[in-house]
């Protein structure tokens, strides 16, 4: 019996590699294809000292650029976003615990002001980026693909913590966005682009 039971599943342990070096083969030439650089976001500390519930927390936010200077605006593609909420005293992850809500989008002033979403002739982009909530506090785009700005635009990184149960004592967290991206002349092979659409009901 326990020499059948080999047998039967022995086929499914070699599909099982190759799939997993298919994956392997796929990562390396991702690398090879398109080098990728990140920009890290690391809030002020914020205080928490009650229970804040989900959409009542303590919010923050903060403006940046993208680290590429040039003297002319470049192409930049946007593939993927993650948040983590640290806790200050010992440094660990309390992500999943006080993580509400969090958005990286373009600042509000310089997507009203130079009509970014009224291009002409172009798709029509929304003011956020990406929209990370709790239980998915990570994003990355499928393979080739890449949501297009411009390394002279303006970003914000905005959030919301919460707190499920009343603390002890008050402690303090940091919000950070760490956000991957693609400069467009570095590219080897072109990505497509992306754009978040938003259906009511």
């Amino acid at each position: 019996m326990v020499i059948g039971h080999i047998n039967k599943f022995k086929p499914c342990i070699h599909i099982l590699d190759v799939f997993l070096c298919l994956g392997w083969l796929s990562a390396l030439a991702y690398a090879d294809e398109y080098t990728s650089h990140t920009i890290e976001i690391l809030s002020k500390p914020l205080t928490i000292d009650r229970v804040y519930k989900s959409m009542e927390g303590i919010t923050g936010g903060q403006r940046f650029e993208m680290p590429l200077k040039a003297e002319q605006p470049e192409l930049l593609w946007v593939s993927s976003g993650k948040i983590d909420v640290l806790v200050e005293a010992d440094g660990s992850n309390g992500t999943e615990k006080h993580l509400c809500h969090a958005y990286m989008k373009f600042d509000d002033h310089y997507f009203k002001t130079h009509q970014r979403n009224q291009l002409k002739k172009k798709t029509n982009q929304q003011v956020r980026l990406f929209t990370f909530v709790q239980g998915q506090p990570q994003i990355r785009l499928p393979y080739g693909f890449g949501i297009p700005v411009l390394s002279s635009e303006l970003f914000e990184f905005n959030f919301m913590v919460i707190n499920p149960a009343q603390p002890q004592r008050p402690f303090e967290v940091k919000a950070r966005g760490t956000f991957e991206y693609f400069p467009d002349k570095e590219l080897k092979k072109p990505l497509r682009p992306l754009f978040m659409r938003i259906v009511g009901m």
